[in-house]
């Protein structure tokens, strides 16, 4: 039954922190090494909760680690659960986590699932859930922040400053100004709110034809050559599917402004790298701000960091101390649907 499956679980903790708490001796949850930052978050969630379900379905002492040098402290091949957080990603991990045939379900913080890990993943038909809008908020913001920096020149600014110079220089406003948001999802739907607190003009692009709040003017992939030339800001959100994959290539590329910012904070492959590099350095749009690279972290030799109408960022648009709190609710929740038998949420479709 359920229960005997929750005595098989393990889990790769850094001891002292878990060791403490009301656990015997099978162990339960199978996770990564966590950091300190992960450790918080279990606590800051609520940890007297989340012990409180361990003991009360019977899980045991946290005997499972993952060490710094990828060794484990006891062999995981038998674990049921894996749960995708801070460290998890190392290659050690995937390598370990491929392998091991009892498994039947992995969660990941991550909103976004795709490459090879995770479509091996569920190739093998294993149960894989994610954390979808756990970082939408940090998202949006991040955005806005973008769109602000490129207005108000606040880069520019800080150059100024640095070099003891006075210089009143022109400014733009948000207000009136265009935003396409291509991908009205967990992301997209909370940037139209905040874009339209702005008084920006908003057009969206989903796969869907169900109105989303907050979005002027909405149309799927086949509008995007008829947006594109109205937009002061081009926001990439959508998944990455075979559909979006490189969606903004030279063509649409040069449809934009000359004085467009195009901003990706979804995945790079949603955009052909070649041609925005091309662009930029032709200064075909205005400026590009990115998120995620083809490579990360991006060679520290390319002459791509020296471009001055590129911003990039080290893919940390999620960042804030609540998204593990999300993602950890998430599991939470989830794993009380697994021990009672019940559908979980966010489920990623098998393949097929």
């Amino acid at each position: 039954n359920i229960r005997n499956a929750i005595f098989s679980f393990s889990i790769m903790v850094p001891g002292p922190f878990f060791m403490s708490g009301p656990f015997s001796t099978k162990t339960m949850v199978w996770s990564s090494r966590l950091n300190p930052d992960s450790v918080r978050t279990f606590a800051d969630l609520g940890f007297e909760e989340f012990s409180q379900f361990i003991a009360d379905i019977g899980a045991g002492d946290c005997t499972n680690v993952l060490e710094a040098d990828g060794s484990w402290s006891s062999s995981p091949k038998d674990c049921e659960l894996a749960v995708l957080i801070g460290d998890a990603y190392c290659p050690q991990f995937k390598e370990v986590l491929l392998r091991i045939a009892t498994l039947k379900w992995v969660h990941s913080e991550n909103s976004g699932i795709d490459g090879p890990f995770y479509e091996i993943i569920k190739g093998n038909g294993i149960v894989l859930t994610n954390s979808p809008g756990a970082n939408a908020i940090e998202v949006g913001e991040f955005v806005i922040g973008l769109m602000l920096w490129t207005a108000k020149r606040f880069g520019s600014l800080h150059t100024n400053q640095r070099h003891h110079q006075w210089e009143r220089l022109p400014l733009q406003s948000l207000q009136e100004a265009t935003a396409l948001i291509v991908g009205l999802g967990y992301v997209g739907k909370p940037l139209a709110r905040l874009c339209k607190a702005f008084g920006m003009r908003v057009l969206g692009i989903r796969k869907s034809a169900e109105p989303v709040e907050h979005v002027d003017q909405q149309g799927n992939l086949d509008d995007l050559p008829t947006f594109l030339p109205q937009a002061d800001f081009v926001v990439l959100a959508p998944a990455l599917t075979p559909l979006t994959q490189g969606i903004i290539a030279r063509r649409e590329l040069h449809l934009m402004k000359p004085t467009a910012t195009l901003i990706n904070v979804a995945r790079s492959r949603i955009v052909d790298f070649k041609a925005l590099r091309e662009a930029l350095q032709a200064h075909d749009i205005g400026q590009a701000c990115l998120d995620v690279m083809p490579a990360e972290p991006w060679p520290q030799h390319d002459p791509l960091w020296d471009l001055p109408n590129l911003f990039i960022t080290p893919h940390i648009a999620w960042s804030s101390p609540f998204v593990r709190q999300r993602a950890s609710r998430m599991w939470l929740e989830n794993l009380k649907r697994y021990v009672n038998q019940e559908p979980l949420k966010d489920e990623v479709n098998q393949v097929k």
